[in-house]
């Protein structure tokens, strides 16, 4: 125990107090009729709630329009505990606003502004919890339950978002705007939906939005249940969010997708994606790496949104490019459809990809469904019991090699060394293969694409580029049995007009 943890004083709230050093709060039911909270600033401090209920003005009984106000809001503070508090009946149960080191742990914010009839859009950022700019701080142990946002982090950096419960949110459980590198383990951010009976889609709700920049976030072991989608990595103001990694997460039954992604170099590692009309929606989403997830029972219970040409699928990567993609160890079973479908549009092909060791059987449809792909990599899978063929090509499919395996064959490490990524027009660039190696230490062999028309099949190759331009490069490292692949990104420009 601190010193900011035993040093206080008891106090009975009221509207419009502003609170600068360590208090408890009198026990009891406190009501903020305005929609006026209090507002606490300071550093080193503790506020303990002890239980207070702050009742705002509004209800869904009494409509939409009945909240108001914010019920608590901690601006420019640093190392502040908020705990043991109830909120609700306003716009925002806590806004948190420039601030560091904010500890917010024990506390329910639930029943605050929710709208389940809102048509298609994001509304106001309303909910439990909205914190701005914020950096370092800790969420645990909340609740968030039956409002329309439960956590909306926006430009938040190096936060922790721990065994709290935000749902049954009539838009989004967990939304990341222009938010890095935090971390989100152990949550129950399930039923981010909003949908009518009868209706197809589930209008803008997911149970994890992500979008604008958000980078290098670490989700492990949530309830990504019941969504409109699961996870949704969104990029409709034409900005990526990459880096992220997903592990252990549930993100079955979604009415849409269990996981959506539209941003390159995202990793997805042992999830379920079950039971939704999707497992995998992707596309934009070069550099992706899906590996060892269940993907499972998706078109059945849900069938939303179906392609004409292959109807739902357990993994969907179409409709936006997929250069330089790894779909490893999945098991793929039961779907309505194919258990991959795999597409981009003529003459912008799904491109560089390895498919391997995954199980994929008794998907409805074809095991591997492809068109308008090239230079996949595909073995040591386990395709049966599928209800087409286990490889359909259709059209704009070439450079399509099939290995078949032993069980327990391990595939090649690639790795690449390149002299520069930006150079002048003339020069040379060097790109080195010879750090890939293989687990048995068996012969390697290379082949490398160089984006502008070039093959290559040596370790080490040097190359000049004769126009300016941007040119995806692309290396398969093969042992024989299976492969590794490695992609990358070259622009070349005139000298004067980089």
């Amino acid at each position: 125990m601190n010193e900011r943890e035993y040093k206080f004083t008891f106090v009975e709230p009221v509207p419009g107090m502003c609170i600068g050093k360590s208090v408890v709060l009198k026990s009891g039911v406190y009501e903020f009729s305005s929609g006026e909270g209090i507002i606490i600033r300071g550093e080193n401090i503790t506020i303990d709630g002890n239980g207070a209920i702050f009742c705002g003005p509004g209800s869904l009984d009494k409509g939409t329009k009945s909240f108001k106000g914010t019920g608590i809001i901690i601006e420019r503070s640093k190392n502040i505990v908020l705990k043991n508090f109830v909120v609700k009946g306003f716009q925002k149960g806590l806004h948190v606003i420039e601030s560091d080191n904010i500890i917010i742990e024990n506390n329910d914010f639930s029943d605050n502004f929710t709208d389940p009839e809102y048509g298609w859009g994001d509304g106001e950022p309303y909910g439990a919890i909205l914190m701005e700019y914020c950096n370092g701080c800790t969420i645990k142990n909340n609740k968030g339950n039956n409002v329309w946002n439960g956590l909306n982090l926006r430009y938040c950096y190096e936060n922790e978002v721990i065994e709290n419960t935000f749902s049954h949110c009539s838009n989004v459980c967990l939304l990341l705007w222009g938010s890095s590198r935090n971390v989100v383990r152990n949550n129950n951010l399930s039923w981010g939906l909003r949908i009518k009976p009868g209706e197809v889609h589930a209008r803008d709700s997911a149970c994890l939005l992500v979008e604008h920049g958000s980078n290098d976030n670490r989700f492990y072991n949530n309830d990504f249940t019941h969504g409109g989608d699961g996870i949704f990595i969104r990029s409709l103001d034409g900005v990526i969010s990459t880096g992220n990694y997903f592990e252990g997460n549930n993100c079955s039954y979604a009415n849409n997708n269990a996981i959506e992604c539209w941003s390159p170099g995202n990793t997805f590692v042992k999830n379920i994606a079950n039971n939704s009309s999707y497992g995998f929606w992707m596309g934009g989403s070069d550099h992706t790496l899906i590996q060892e997830n269940e993907i499972a029972y998706n078109g059945t219970n849900f069938h939303n949104a179906p392609e004409k040409d292959f109807g739902n699928a357990g993994v969907a990567v179409v409709h936006g490019s997929s250069n330089h993609f790894k779909l490893i160890g999945n098991n793929i079973h039961d779907n309505n459809g194919p258990g991959v479908a795999i597409g981009f549009k003529k003459g912008y092909p799904a491109y560089h990809w390895v498919i391997q060791h995954n199980v994929i059987q008794n998907n409805t449809s074809h095991g591997i469904y492809l068109r308008d792909s090239k230079w996949m990599n595909i073995g040591g899978n386990i395709i049966k019991g599928n209800g087409g063929e286990e490889i359909y090509y259709g059209q704009n499919v070439s450079d399509i090699f099939v290995r078949t395996v032993a069980p327990g064959e391990q595939a090649p490490c690639a790795r690449v060394k390149v002299s520069a990524h930006v150079i002048p027009l003339g020069a040379e660039v060097v790109f080195d293969a010879l750090g890939s190696t293989d687990p048995e230490g068996r012969e390697l062999t290379y082949r490398w694409e160089l984006g502008d028309g070039t093959i290559a099949e040596t370790a080490v190759v040097r190359h000049r580029y004769e126009r300016p331009g941007f040119y995806k490069v692309g290396l398969t490292v093969s042992n024989g049995k299976l492969a590794d692949i490695v992609g990358l990104e070259i622009y070349v420009y005139k000298h004067g007009q980089y």
